[in-house]
């Protein structure tokens, strides 16, 4: 990646952004056989202080004089220059190790540090497509954004959340819909309403019953018993016959 495959523009509605014109990549090969992107991916001025399109801007001014135009996108760290100083980078490419345990150093001093999740590289781009599928983008759309060209590869970002693990539940216990509170009848008597009763706990004749029912006052009697009921007892009749023999 190039700093040259950047380029900061104006739209017509006067917001600047930046636009990345990708070379190959992994997901996007080169070739003869390369297929181009439908668009090419920008982001745009957000304005306050992690506005993308300042952030990139500062990027490019702290660089060396010689390499603000064209040159390595990713440059070493200059560690001698305070936060003052004119240039932050050296005129030398970042190491690929380096690189690869950028995410372990950004994440050294926060909290997630104490997570047991393992962060590398490839976690910013997961979470983007976990963002935009909870945005209820479509699959070609997040393709797009991604560079995929085989949309089937988005599967392997597929992470249920919590919600649709949920969802799941009660699919698997053949539930349409999530339980909510109900308030509970003070006593056996009172006006119908259709959410005095969970819908899911009837079946669709009782339902259909229910619905059918408005403006009325039921009365449930519940005949308890102390003790079950005691097995009848059956009587023997004897029929007596004439006959001799046995």
């Amino acid at each position: 990646m190039r700093l040259e495959d950047f380029r900061i523009m104006k739209g017509d509605d006067g917001l600047e952004f930046v636009e990345f014109a990708e070379g190959p990549t992994k997901t996007r090969p080169g070739g003869l056989n390369a297929k181009p992107r439908q668009f090419q991916p920008k982001m745009f001025q957000t304005g306050g202080e992690r506005c993308p399109v300042a952030l990139f801007r500062q990027y490019i001014n702290r660089r060396p004089r010689n390499l603000r135009a064209s040159g390595p996108f990713y440059l070493s760290i200059k560690y001698n220059s305070g936060p003052s100083g004119e240039t932050w980078y050296k005129v030398q490419p970042m190491g690929e190790n380096k690189i690869n345990s950028m995410m372990k150093n950004i994440i050294s001093q926060t909290s997630l540090q104490s997570s047991e999740k393992r962060f590398i590289n490839h976690s910013a781009r997961k979470t983007l497509v976990s963002k935009m599928k909870k945005a209820n983008l479509e699959r070609s759309s997040i393709a797009k954004v991604t560079g995929h060209r085989n949309i089937q590869s988005l599967d392997d970002y597929d992470e249920a959340n919590e919600d649709e693990q949920r969802q799941l539940s009660w699919a698997i216990s053949k539930r349409n819909s999530t339980p909510t509170p109900v308030p509970m009848a003070s006593s056996s008597s009172g006006p119908c309403a259709s959410n005095a009763v969970i819908p899911h706990m009837m079946s669709s004749q009782t339902q259909n019953l229910m619905n059918s029912i408005t403006n009325c006052n039921v009365t449930f009697n519940l005949n308890n018993k102390a003790s079950p009921d005691k097995p009848r007892k059956r009587r023997f009749h004897f029929i007596e016959s004439d006959s001799d023999t046995d």
